[in-house]
């Protein structure tokens, strides 16, 4: 393959929205909290370090001790060194799944840079997020078009697709049947 063929390979989906969106650093305003009111635990998650190779992280607390903004900026964090490229939250039942699209509706444009336009898709990922979508359109009285908006339609379209997102929020269900060969096992 010749330079100019190569190069253009590697131009052509950045010019066209098929690349990633770069990440960005995320602040803890952009989760709806002032850095100087943080919870202990949170304030640990920016020091907490990151290691190469393989990380695990369980952040476990009280209820309404901000476990989901700990995990988001964890993510972010480890989004920049270079340890993923987005957030799948796996949740136990359509209506947490539910609840955590809607927190991330407000939050997911600040994991990534604007300076490239290119829209991060959000998906929500259970066996009747269909009809959660349609309700929620019908809820926004708009018809938000574009290329984002066909292409985040596209990637909800099935079980498998949606965890190619860059934000996703659903059951976890649905991250055994994107991997598992048989759609009906005990595991389920």
């Amino acid at each position: 393959m010749g330079r100019g063929a190569r190069d253009g390979a590697l131009r052509h989906p950045c010019e066209h929205g098929l690349a990633p969106p770069a990440v960005a650093t995320l602040a803890w305003p952009s989760l709806g909290l002032a850095h100087d009111g943080l919870r202990p635990m949170q304030a640990a998650i920016d020091e907490v370090a990151i290691e190469p190779g393989p990380n695990l992280f369980i952040i476990e607390d009280m209820t309404g001790a901000g476990k989901t903004e700990a995990a988001l900026m964890l993510a972010s964090r480890l989004m920049r060194a270079g340890k993923g490229e987005g957030v799948y939250f796996a949740l136990p039942t359509m209506a947490t799944a539910n609840a955590m699209h809607e927190r991330l509706a407000a939050c997911h444009r600040a994991f990534f840079t604007s300076e490239d336009a290119i829209e991060p898709s959000l998906v929500l990922a259970h066996g009747k997020a269909g009809l959660a979508r349609r309700i929620a359109r019908l809820g926004a009285g708009e018809n938000t078009g574009g290329v984002a908006a066909h292409c985040n339609d596209w990637i909800a379209d099935s079980r498998r697709k949606a965890l190619f997102a860059e934000i996703g929020a659903g059951t976890i269900d649905q991250a055994f049947l994107a991997v598992l060969r048989k759609k009906f096992l005990t595991l389920r």
